[in-house]
């Protein structure tokens, strides 16, 4: 190096890199870059850290466990919805439409929405998905400027409390749970398995029962502008521990498969012509033959 005495010591550091050691270059900051790793092909020790890359990256950077575990949830996830239906806003068009059905009432009993939404403003008046004929029914929908939350049960209004601290263009799961008490109902806001505020009526509701059709994104009128990625509804209010679990893991097996009331309460016995056999004391954990004259064409 020009004008740098470079007469001095040779230490040996990482393979393949050798350290100077000179009168201008100080002995601890000299051990210091011997012990480093080479940039090509280094072998770390202990944990080390790294940026957590965004979803959907494919580069060539490091990956590290958290942007794995998230990848690997999208993958196993249940409820891991499909790529989603994209709709731009406008008020010539309704939102995505299910014709009228009896199972997507609630009558006068507590209820449970949810939906998962990637909107491109969250302060606008966003309907999320609503089954109401502007008197009777429910509309779960974004208050303009505030992004609040709000349902409307029949003819009254319940708001969050709070807006959910979320970016626009970025997806998110917003659940609602309405539960009628012995003399007003009680309803709770969630985004993303976080309660963001509840409200509560002096009264409850009477029947939210109508012959509309339930929408999701807008209305038979007008359309939100985002992606909708699935919509539930439940025909009780699920509690906190639900919810997040609902976000994290998606839905419950026994909500897939309707309440997994047990319909049999003693001996299990088929009702063919031919009978097999007659099943009884049957357990949590295995069944007990009985004798049923054994098995006809044996």
């Amino acid at each position: 190096m020009s004008g740098v005495n470079t007469s001095g010591v040779r230490l040996l550091g990482a393979p393949g890199k050798a350290v100077t050691v000179t009168e201008n270059t100080a002995l601890d900051e000299a051990v210091a870059m011997s012990s480093k790793a080479p940039k090509a092909s280094p072998t770390l020790t202990g944990t080390p850290l790294a940026p957590t890359a965004a979803d959907n990256t494919s580069t060539t950077q490091i990956a590290t466990t958290a942007f794995a575990k998230a990848a690997d949830a999208v993958e196993v996830n249940p409820k891991a919805f499909a790529q989603g239906i994209y709709l731009t806003a406008g008020t010539s068009g309704g939102g995505i439409a299910v014709a009228d059905s009896v199972h997507l009432d609630q009558g006068t009993g507590a209820f449970t929405l949810s939906c998962k939404r990637n909107l491109a403003s969250y302060v606008v008046a966003a309907i999320l998905m609503e089954k109401h004929d502007d008197t009777t029914g429910y509309r779960l929908s974004t208050v303009v400027t505030t992004g609040y939350l709000k349902l409307e049960i029949n003819d009254t209004t319940y708001t969050s409390s709070a807006a959910p601290v979320i970016t626009a263009g970025t997806e998110h799961e917003f659940t609602v749970t309405a539960s009628p008490g012995a003399t007003n109902t009680t309803v709770t806001f969630y985004c993303d398995g976080v309660i963001v505020g509840t409200a509560q009526t002096d009264t409850n509701e009477t029947t939210t029962d109508n012959a509309v059709s339930f929408y999701a994104m807008g209305t038979d009128a007008i359309r939100t502008a985002g992606i909708d990625k699935g919509d539930l509804v439940y025909n009780r209010a699920m509690t906190a521990a639900q919810v997040l679990s609902l976000y994290r893991n998606g839905i419950d097996f026994s909500d897939k498969w309707g309440s997994q009331t047990e319909v049999s309460t003693g001996a299990w016995l088929n009702t063919f012509a031919t009978s097999w056999a007659t099943f009884a004391s049957a357990g949590p954990d295995a069944f007990t033959a009985s004798d049923a004259g054994g098995v006809a064409g044996a």
